[in-house]
């Protein structure tokens, strides 16, 4: 039992690694100190063990609006909460220059009811590097 654990775990451990393009000894690196690659990587396990499981997790982490509000500022709010400041800051100011507005106000504009989901506002390299960050973040979102 112990080996076909160690298997699943290696097949895991390389899988991120590839899919980042690091090395296994930077993706191990990675896995001692962040929590987010941890649960990553024990998703990547729970793949090969129970592919049913998978799906029914991966559908809890897809962002959905607020089912009252149709709001994704709940989303919005946990994934600028993740990212390092500046990132964050990064982000606003993109927000800002295309809506013609300040950082605060784009941060609010994210924020608070009713928000549209954060990608809608993020043109250029910086809604790239946004959609990457949530996957690696475990935050799964279709490109939009």
């Amino acid at each position: 039992m112990k080996s076909k654990i160690t298997f699943a775990v290696s097949n895991a451990v390389q899988a991120y690694a590839s899919s980042l393009g690091i090395s296994i000894s930077e993706a191990i690196t990675l896995f001692k100190k962040h929590q987010s690659t941890r649960d990553c990587i024990a998703l990547l396990v729970l793949a090969q063990a129970n592919p049913e499981k998978l799906v029914e997790i991966a559908k809890t982490l897809t962002p959905q609006p607020d089912k009252e509000s149709k709001s994704f500022h709940g989303f919005n709010k946990s994934f600028l909460d993740v990212v390092d400041s500046k990132t964050r800051d990064e982000i606003l100011a993109n927000i800002a220059k295309n809506y013609g507005i300040s950082e605060a106000e784009a941060l609010n504009e994210v924020r608070l009811e009713p928000a549209e989901h954060l990608l809608e506002y993020l043109t250029g390299p910086t809604r790239t590097a946004a959609s990457l960050l949530m996957k690696r973040h475990l935050f799964s979102s279709a490109q939009v």
